[in-house]
């Protein structure tokens, strides 16, 4: 069984260049979207939190024995560049770790929706990359001090989250659950009955 922490932003002051929303909304949206696509795979769990602030959600999926720590967020430019910078960032503990191959897997299939300049980089000193047990994956989906790149993200959260889901199932080769797409059709004779109950188990 391959355990998924998903834990989006809390950072709820951090307001977008466009639209009356925030990085915690949109980030806790795409944890959804992700959450709903893993859930279509054979042996996964996800524990999806959205509560606890960043050290409870590591303690949290520590305590769990996550297989993977996934922290989704927006980034934000500085120095006197904001608003100019654009990109996907995916960071990750160590090259030559898990935590890399499983980053890599995932910024294959965001970097292709992004509007930016994509990276994948080590960055060790990310609180929950350092702390957590598990492999993190730490993403920074486009920059939301970015007018154009801001609204991208509100318009994309359920791709963006899918594609998140998918190099997580790419990397443990995660198949998907068998889907019942049997069809029948039922013919009435309207002028018999006055209510027709369909009971569905």
């Amino acid at each position: 069984m391959v355990k998924v922490f998903l834990s989006p932003s809390d950072q709820g002051g951090n307001t977008y260049a466009s639209g009356s929303t925030n990085e915690m909304e949109q980030c806790r949206r795409i944890a959804d979207a992700c959450e709903a696509e893993l859930n279509t795979y054979n042996s996964v769990e996800v524990k999806n939190n959205q509560t606890d602030g960043m050290a409870g959600r590591v303690s949290e999926s520590n305590k769990w024995a996550a297989s993977v720590h996934v922290c989704i967020h927006t980034n934000a430019s500085t120095n006197g560049t904001n608003g100019k910078v654009g990109g996907t960032r995916v960071f990750y503990y160590a090259d030559g770790t898990t935590g890399e191959q499983i980053s890599l897997s995932v910024f294959r299939q965001l970097a292709p929706l992004t509007v930016g300049t994509d990276k994948c980089l080590p960055y060790p000193d990310l609180y929950e990359v350092k702390k957590t047990t598990a492999p993190c994956v730490y993403i920074e989906v486009e920059f939301h001090d970015n007018k154009e790149q801001a609204e991208w993200i509100v318009k994309n959260v359920d791709k963006i989250g899918k594609a998140i889901a998918t190099g997580i199932a790419e990397y443990y080769v995660l198949t998907k659950k068998e889907v019942n797409d049997k069809t029948f059709t039922i013919t009435i004779n309207k002028g018999a009955y006055d209510r027709i109950v369909i009971d569905f188990e």
